[in-house]
């Protein structure tokens, strides 16, 4: 469960990234997704992580291990593009390693980066790294990048007739309970949220990810939210009308 993006504008970089991320239903942790290499008056570096957290993990500390051996690795790169070819290769390492052995386990071992930084003397880029370890460069065209498991974005519900009379009061106080309080809450602290059937926008790979709708239930909606959180999938709430 995470999101991150980085923009590239004509006097650096911004660079953000969350720190949530769960294992299930009721196992909700925080962990650092960004890693910053830097050397003062030589070069920074900083990479953000999303996927499986396993995965980036080892990437990252594989990374590590390099800077001490006598190798190609991140405090020797002589370009931004040297040092992102070092990211790919560390991930494709990590996934011929280990994915053999979490892939018959239905474990998706998906993971990529965004890196981005400068060396001493040379102009500061940034470069998104996929999955597979092959790379592109933020251009003007396309100065951004961003990455992460945002299935879907549930909205607050509004009124037309809140004060009407008695019962449309009542049901405003309700709904507004649910919206306000507890999808907020529940939103802030990553716990698992439910679309509630209109007032929202869907990713269609998350729909594809988790199964579709299915017919056979009468509480279609929270079903397919439950399973596309449970496949790693982040349902946000916004409490604006």
């Amino acid at each position: 469960m995470t999101y991150c993006v980085g923009v590239l504008l004509d006097s650096g970089l911004v660079l953000a990234s969350d720190s949530r991320t769960n294992a299930g239903v009721d196992h909700i942790g925080t962990f650092r997704k960004m890693t910053v290499f830097e050397r003062p008056g030589d070069r920074v570096l900083v990479m953000l992580s999303s996927g499986n957290l396993s995965v980036t993990q080892s990437v990252v500390n594989l990374l590590e291990q390099w800077t001490n051996e006598s190798r190609d690795n991140l405090w020797n790169a002589p370009s931004m593009y040297q040092a992102t070819c070092l990211v790919g290769e560390a991930l494709r390492e990590v996934q011929k390693r280990d994915g053999p052995y979490l892939m018959p386990h239905n474990i998706d071992t998906t993971a990529g980066f965004i890196l981005g930084g400068q060396i001493a003397g040379q102009k500061h880029q940034l470069f998104n790294i996929y999955a597979q370890g092959n790379f592109i460069e933020a251009t003007q065209d396309t100065p951004f990048f961003q990455n992460g498991e945002l299935g879907c974005v549930q909205t607050r519900w509004g009124h037309t007739n809140q004060q009407y009379n008695s019962l449309t009061r009542a049901e405003a106080m309700g709904i507004d309970g649910h919206f306000i309080i507890e999808q907020t809450v529940r939103s802030k602290n990553g716990f698992f949220l439910n679309f509630n059937g209109t007032a929202g926008l869907w990713r269609r790979a998350c729909i594809e990810d988790a199964g579709g709708w299915q017919w056979d239930t009468l509480t279609e909606d929270l079903d397919l939210s439950y399973r596309a959180q449970m496949r790693g999938w982040r349902i946000c709430h916004q409490c604006k009308t």
